[in-house]
């Protein structure tokens, strides 16, 4: 069944605060627990603070902004797929890497919406340890939120998430 994810529930997952948490109270999360993907549907403003002097006269979106925001996705799908079920649950999510080539074909820009679309791939131990990848991609879209352009392919998210004592 599909499910809206709360802001509240991200802001009790993510340890992130501040300008740092790239997932704002406007944006929606949905998960989709067949095909086990997420997607963060986020409205671009004006007053992000990601634009702060990229590039004054002419703001973008950061390359570095779309890998984050996708990892701070992916940390929410996999509690969504993995640790929900567990009330007490304390992670503390941990990125590792990213596997695959990152392409960003289209600039994104204040007042645009786009859609990253973040998919499990599948869990690989090391050092007793499940790592979690991901694969994401960021379309712009359009007010009735039909997909444009792709605007960034991340590939091989890798991440954990740790429990802590």
């Amino acid at each position: 069944m599909i499910e809206d994810v709360s802001y509240e529930l991200v802001k009790a997952v993510l340890p992130h605060e501040g300008r740092a948490l790239l997932i704002r109270p406007h944006d929606t999360l949905v998960f989709y627990p067949e095909p086990q993907k997420l997607i963060v549907y986020k409205y671009i403003t004006e007053d992000d603070p990601v634009f702060e002097g990229h590039f004054p006269g002419k703001p973008m979106y950061r390359g570095v902004d779309f890998i984050e925001c996708s990892a701070q996705g992916a940390i929410m799908l996999a509690y969504m797929l993995f640790f929900k079920e567990k009330p007490r649950f304390k992670g503390i999510p941990a990125f590792r890497k990213i596997h695959g080539p990152v392409n960003f074909p289209r600039s994104v820009s204040p007042k645009e919406d786009i859609e990253i679309e973040i998919e499990f791939v599948t869990t690989v131990k090391e050092l007793r340890l499940d790592l979690y990848v991901f694969n994401a991609n960021v379309f712009k879209t359009f007010s009735d939120k039909s997909r444009g352009k792709l605007a960034a392919e991340i590939k091989g998210i890798t991440g954990t998430i740790i429990e802590a004592k």
